[in-house]
């Protein structure tokens, strides 16, 4: 697996256009949002398919300003994985082993 890395981005958030971080570092959770940080931290070791599954939710997250509810955590679910289904069908996700 390659070495990864984090950087800013410029993400949309229910307050306009918002500078983020994304950070690596180790826990329980596949990422996680710091509303004060302004930081999508990512938990390392993910696939790829994983990876792209967990920054688009963090990032629904982000631009909808909404937390960990129930509710929310079960839409957000479901969204990144209808996006994750839409990237490999056109072919922009790749098997680590290709």
């Amino acid at each position: 697996m390659a070495t990864r890395r984090g950087g800013y981005v410029w993400l949309q958030t229910p307050e306009g256009r918002q500078r983020w971080r994304l950070a690596f570092r180790k826990m329980k959770n596949y990422g996680e949002v710091d509303w004060d940080k302004r930081t999508i931290w990512l938990r390392p070791g993910q696939s790829n398919e994983e990876l792209a599954d967990t920054i688009v939710h963090e990032a629904c997250h982000v631009a909808s300003g909404y937390g960990s509810e129930p509710k929310i955590e079960g839409l957000l679910k479901a969204v990144a994985a209808d996006a994750i289904v839409m990237l490999d069908k056109v072919g922009l996700l790749r098997k680590e082993s290709e």
